[in-house]
């Protein structure tokens, strides 16, 4: 069990790499305004508000910062929240830039869909890849979306919010009635699956109500430490009844069955056999009449 689990972890890190874009030496300096508003000071204390459905300008300024030459290909906006992309937009920006060269870039953008995909707050990067897309710059933002509450980021939270909600209801319920697995390390998987349903819950609890937008290195202490602490619980709660009091339990159980069975079985015998004596003890005919004694005497 625990091979697999570790295998599954690492299993899982490997996807993680390779999902992860590939990046050369970032050399562009990026720079850009959307809806009026600097990029660089947009964090999750004063965000970018973006209405899906309004056209939305977009200014961006590249500067190439590096000793050599750099073809770039197109910028893309990516919106994240846990990690999950509900935001993509390409702008394609077929030029050139020499070392020191710099050139300014003017847009609107039209995000006609994004309220049906997402509400709160989103992590967005503005990136910029050239023709082998490799990254060549990149400025991190936080946008407000002013989405719906049924969007595909709003119905995900409320699914993960009850998946907390019945693993807890669950869990307690077992506790109490001593139902929980026999072996500590199993109680406490069972307790740290629910703790990281309630770390993502308060991840995306926090984006949505607009409180605070969790990155990356803020999330996954976030989803951590609710499921250590929720693992630490589960390998200390108590477990079911030892062997030996279930046993002793089952078998009076058993036996008061059977006593009952014996008992029940004794009375209706004994019910027949009153019947059958009270048969022969009491007959229903007269006794023979002897026709030699009623005839005379014969000389």
């Amino acid at each position: 069990m625990k091979r697999f689990l570790a295998s599954l972890l690492l299993f899982g890190l490997v996807l993680l790499a390779a999902a992860g874009p590939a990046a050369a030496a970032e050399t562009l300096d990026v720079r850009a305004e959307i809806n009026g508003r600097d990029i660089a000071g947009a964090d999750s204390d004063s965000p970018i508000e973006l209405d899906p459905t309004e056209a939305v300008p977009i200014t961006i300024t590249l500067r190439n910062a590096g000793n050599r030459t750099e073809d770039i290909r197109f910028v893309r906006l990516e919106g994240q929240a846990l990690g999950l992309t509900f935001l993509t937009y390409d702008l394609g920006m077929r030029t050139s830039l020499a070392p020191g060269e710099e050139t300014t870039f003017d847009a609107e953008l039209d995000f006609f869909d994004l309220d049906e995909q997402a509400t709160g707050y989103l992590g967005t990067s503005l990136r910029v890849y050239d023709a082998e897309r490799l990254l060549l710059g990149q400025e991190d933002f936080v946008l407000d979306v002013k989405g719906r509450t049924t969007s595909t980021l709003g119905l995900f939270a409320f699914a993960v919010l009850g998946i907390a909600g019945f693993s807890i209801t669950v869990l307690v319920l077992n506790t109490l009635r001593r139902r929980l697995a026999s072996n500590r390390f199993v109680r406490g998987l069972q307790f740290a699956v629910a703790g990281a349903a309630v770390g993502v819950t308060l991840a995306l609890g926090l984006a949505i109500l607009r409180i605070d937008y969790a990155n990356a290195e803020e999330w996954l202490p976030l989803m951590f430490l609710p499921t250590v602490i929720a693992f630490g619980i589960g390998y200390v709660a108590p477990g079911p009844l030892s062997l030996s009091i279930r046993d002793v339990r089952e078998e009076e159980a058993l036996q008061a069955l059977a006593e009952e069975a014996l008992i029940r079985r004794s009375g209706e015998q004994a019910r027949a056999t009153s019947t059958s004596v009270f048969i022969d003890v009491h007959p229903t005919s007269e006794p023979p009449v002897d026709s030699r004694a009623e005839e005379p005497a014969r000389h």
